[in-house]
């Protein structure tokens, strides 16, 4: 296996390594390995863990209903006014 020498490490964080290691109740060298090990994994980025948690959600629901927005001319104007419901209904903005 290979093997890892960290030169220069002050005493301040050899002493912080060596609590740390002794509340997991592993040696300085094994907490060592964990806190390397733990630094280099590949985590997804926040968009594609809350990508993952809508697709968990779905899942679990059974899918999930959607409201199609009508198309017209208040919606070329402001697209999102559906989501906000910013636009009149149609009775109110016809005219006599």
């Amino acid at each position: 296996m290979p093997t890892l020498t960290i030169r220069g490490l002050s005493a301040d964080t050899r002493k912080k390594l060596k609590q740390r290691a002794a509340r997991n109740d592993r040696s300085m060298e094994a907490e060592a390995r964990d806190i390397l090990d733990n630094a280099v994994q590949t985590r997804p980025t926040f968009g594609q863990a809350l990508i993952a948690l809508g697709d968990e959600i779905r899942r679990e629901m059974g899918g999930v209903e959607l409201e199609i927005p009508r198309m017209g001319e208040e919606l070329r104007e402001n697209p999102l006014a559906w989501f906000f419901d910013e636009y009149p209904d149609e009775e109110e903005t016809s005219e006599p």
